[in-house]
């Protein structure tokens, strides 16, 4: 019986070491009904957060020179972007979150209010090294 808990413990601490997947829940409040009540809030589930943070991908879409979003933390777990001007909310943003042997991102993606798209899915899971393809229907 003890030689059974030691193998389970050890096999539980090798699928540890092995890699797994972070959990990590990025939630927008785009029922705000102006760009100066909206939020991103980033959490991970995780005990080992070495860091999490919202950043802003300009590769897409470029913010104007010096807007900058805050991010502010909850806990260590959990880290809320606010502080949005018209301008700076539409874009591609992501949340990165590490720990000392992983790392992940959720990527979060806002469009004009006069943009005339509508997302296909409103959410996406894939699994390690698969592609994500994002589909929008044009609305007239």
């Amino acid at each position: 019986m003890g030689l059974r808990i030691y193998l389970l413990l050890l096999l539980f601490h090798l699928l540890g070491l092995a890699g797994a997947i972070l959990d990590i829940t990025l939630v927008a409040n785009v029922q705000s009904p102006s760009h100066n009540g909206f939020y991103l809030s980033c959490v991970m589930g995780e005990r080992n957060v070495n860091s999490l943070q919202i950043e802003r991908d300009n590769k897409v879409v470029m913010a104007p020179p010096g807007t900058r979003v805050q991010n502010y933390r909850n806990r260590s777990s959990e880290v809320q972007a606010r502080g949005f001007s018209v301008a700076n909310l539409v874009g591609i943003l992501y949340c990165l979150g590490k720990t000392p042997t992983e790392q992940g991102q959720v990527i979060y993606v806002h469009n004009s209010h006069y943009a005339p798209l509508f997302p296909v899915r409103a959410t996406q899971s894939v699994s390690i090294a698969e592609s994500a393809t994002f589909t929008a229907k044009v609305i007239s």
